[in-house]
C-alpha cells in the first residue's frame, strides 16, 4: 500500500513539476534535481510495492504448507446461552458461571 501511494505521489509530482517547468522555466535554480528526485521516488515506490506483493505471496505459501486455513469461521448459532443473551431485550452482564 505504501509503495502504491509512493508511485501515485511520484506521478502527481511529475505532472506538477512538469507544469511548473513549462510555465516558469526560471523557477528551478538547479538543473536536473526534479527528474532525479522523481525517478528515485518512482523506483522506490515500485520496489516497495513489489516487495509487498512478494511477501504476501510467501505468507500465503507458508500458511498453505503448514496446513493452516487463511481464516477461521465459528458457527455459534447452536449456542443457546449466547443467542438468548444477544436476542434479549434487556441485556445483562454474563457471570463467569454463565460462560461454561
Amino acid at each position: 500500500l505504501v509503495g502504491l501511494l509512493t508511485i501515485i505521489a511520484s506521478f502527481a509530482g511529475a505532472v506538477a513539476l512538469l507544469a511548473l517547468r513549462l510555465l516558469s522555466p526560471a523557477s528551478a535554480p538547479v538543473e536536473g534535481w526534479t527528474s532525479l528526485a522523481l525517478a528515485i521516488m518512482f523506483f522506490g515506490g515500485v520496489s516497495a510495492f513489489l516487495t509487498g506483493i512478494a511477501l504476501e505471496y510467501i505468507s500465503t505459501l507458508m500458511l498453505q504448507a503448514r496446513g493452516m486455513p487463511l481464516y477461521f469461521t465459528v458457527d455459534r448459532s447452536v449456542d443457546g446461552l449466547l443467542s438468548a443473551y444477544f436476542l434479549s431485550k434487556e441485556p445483562r452482564a454474563m457471570d463467569k458461571n454463565d460462560a461454561a
